[in-house]
């Protein structure tokens, strides 16, 4: 029997079983990173937020998020679309055949009631470029992250084209040295990143200013332009280097502060 989409509501989101991204996070953080999701899951549903969950003989296997492009957690702007964050999938479970479940439940959900749905092509979830293609997606822009370029991809409802704007990165000024963190709540490993940088910093706490941005608050991400990103001393980005292995002791070791 394949896999059922159960479209969720403030009174029966899967909480104690909806674990996005749970294989990627430590197990220390795991717990407080899913209860800040569950958090914003709450608050956003209440608004219209999509969250469509794949149950499979009673478990969660995958899950996907929509979200309208102005209250999004991406540097992107844009007039009456839907932003896609993330396609996640157990890895047990994982296939493009689920992948093609979830967003299709989406695009049902929104045909209509939207010009198109925008998301971020990524290999590391089920948004890579070849399944969106597939799917009819095609890509209008790309954008800077991790100092690297993303794809951003389309699928529009009518004939009219996508028009977007990619929201300017500012400068973050302040005293140095310094750290700034933006993340999001609507991800566990933007809470589970938030969680570590705080306890690592604790160190250097003397020394090294650390700010955090939460850009649920949205007017935060148009200031700054960055959607998850650690700044070090306002210029260079170093989230990359932190979230594949380096602690932040070694970067800052290395930076000679």
């Amino acid at each position: 029997m394949p896999p059922k989409i159960f479209r969720s509501k403030p009174e029966n989101f899967p909480e104690k079983v909806a674990v996005c991204g749970g294989n990627v996070i430590p197990k220390n953080l795991l717990m407080g990173a899913c209860r800040k999701r569950t958090e914003w899951v709450y608050n956003n549903l209440r608004t219209g937020i999509i969250i469509n969950t794949a149950i499979d003989y009673g478990e969660v296997v995958g899950q996907i998020t929509a979200l309208p492009l102005s209250s999004s957690p991406v540097e992107i702007s844009g007039d009456g679309c839907w932003y896609v964050p993330c396609i996640w999938m157990v890895p047990k479970s994982a296939s493009p055949l689920l992948g093609e479940k979830l967003l299709g439940s989406v695009v049902e959900d929104l045909k209509g009631k939207t010009s198109g749905i925008l998301t971020l092509s990524s290999e590391q979830w089920m948004n890579h470029r070849s399944f969106l293609e597939r799917f009819g997606f095609e890509e209008i822009s790309r954008i800077d992250r991790f100092d690297s370029k993303l794809d951003i991809m389309a699928l529009r409802f009518g004939d009219e084209p996508i028009e977007i704007r990619i929201i300017e990165r500012n400068p973050v000024l302040g005293a140095e040295p310094r750290l700034d963190l933006f993340y999001s709540s609507h991800c566990p490993v933007h809470v589970a990143t938030a969680y570590r940088v705080s306890k690592e910093h604790k160190q250097f706490e003397k020394s090294v200013q650390l700010v955090v941005h939460n850009i649920d608050d949205r007017s935060i991400l148009e200031r700054y332009g960055y959607s998850f990103a650690l700044i070090l001393n306002g210029k260079r980005d170093i989230l990359h280097e932190y979230i594949t292995g380096r602690s932040l002791g070694e970067i800052l070791k290395h930076e000679s502060i």
